[in-house]
């Protein structure tokens, strides 16, 4: 059985056609997940209508209490599970509930964390599955990423980090969806996957363990998938797997003050946990981004910036939220 993970916060209308995307694919052995997390309009109602009305044939839609969910057991005929955070704790911890809930669950193989901000091609899980049946030291698989508004153009397979920096790119960005690959030498070129689509296997979550709620946003990818990688897990690139992703929906557009502030802190953070030896290299080049937001006027960003650099160290242990 595959439990398929959607996180929602402040976007019903993009979760619920995401999950009205994942109703027409052609592989049926599988659960939908949707987790709330504490959203502070009326997504969660909207949801629950919209999921209510969803016409699934023998099927049925379940509300599962957040206080009830470590005992909850899936039924055969349930296909959508719904649950609501009491408090948004961030991307990770968000997509934890409901990872958590997949592997209590003892048919669960394999869990698909998507963001809610995508729509899928109707065989992406069934390559997926394919992808990772064939080769079993596939810790983490990715998809091929295509922009939504432009479907022969991809967004990534996979990312790259620039230790020096800790920056990141989307590996192969802006080439043409009917670029053929061999997915071995991408998984090979990648230093993590891309989140909006995340295909873990039970065995890599076991070991590994959850997804790091430190970040509360961004770096939440790279670090699992280091941590993976750590363990000798590999990561899979399945590009005939197609995932259509809107940008920045899921995070509201442009970055917010609280994003601006996650990105710089966890820049530190990472490089602080996994390559100590470039923390310095990547504290120097934070002066260049603080640079850049005064030059654009972004004042308040800007002293965010410069107090996250030198208070670091003293408040690492504190949220950026």
């Amino acid at each position: 059985m595959i439990y398929i993970v959607v996180l929602n916060w402040n976007g019903a209308i993009d979760t619920i056609n995401c999950v009205k995307s994942l109703m027409n694919l052609n592989y049926d052995d599988y659960k939908i997940i949707v987790v709330d997390n504490c959203s502070t309009d009326n997504s969660y109602d909207s949801i629950k209508e919209n999921l209510n009305a969803l016409y699934i044939t023998g099927k049925s839609f379940i509300e599962v209490k957040y206080e009830d969910r470590s005992k909850y057991q899936t039924l055969e005929n349930d296909k959508i599970i719904l649950i609501q955070s009491p408090k948004n704790n961030g991307y990770a911890s968000g997509n934890n509930i409901g990872i958590e809930l997949a592997l209590n669950q003892e048919d669960m193989k394999y869990v698909w964390v998507l963001n809610n901000d995508t729509e899928v091609d109707k065989e992406a899980l069934t390559h997926l599955i394919s992808k990772c049946d064939s080769d079993k030291n596939i810790g983490i698989c990715g998809s091929r990423l295509v922009y939504f508004t432009d479907r022969e153009m991809q967004q990534g397979l996979g990312g790259v980090h620039n230790r020096w920096l800790c920056t990141t790119k989307n590996y192969e960005m802006g080439r043409l969806v009917s670029k053929k690959y061999d997915d071995e030498v991408i998984s090979n070129n990648i230093d993590y996957i891309i989140g909006a689509s995340m295909f873990f296997s039970r065995e890599c979550l076991e070991t590994v363990g959850l997804m790091n709620e430190e970040y509360f946003l961004y770096y939440e990818e790279l670090d699992i998938c280091l941590r993976a990688k750590a363990k000798n897990f590999k990561l899979g690139i399945c590009s005939d797997s197609l995932v259509y992703h809107k940008i920045g929906a899921s995070t509201d557009g442009g970055k917010s003050m609280i994003a601006d502030l996650c990105s710089i802190k966890n820049r530190l953070a990472i490089t602080e946990k996994f390559y100590p030896q470039y923390y310095w290299t990547v504290w120097l080049s934070l002066f260049v981004v603080a640079f850049n937001r005064a030059r654009r006027g972004e004042f308040n960003k800007m002293k965010r910036c410069l107090n996250v650099m030198f208070n670091f160290k003293r408040n690492k242990g504190s949220k950026c939220h």
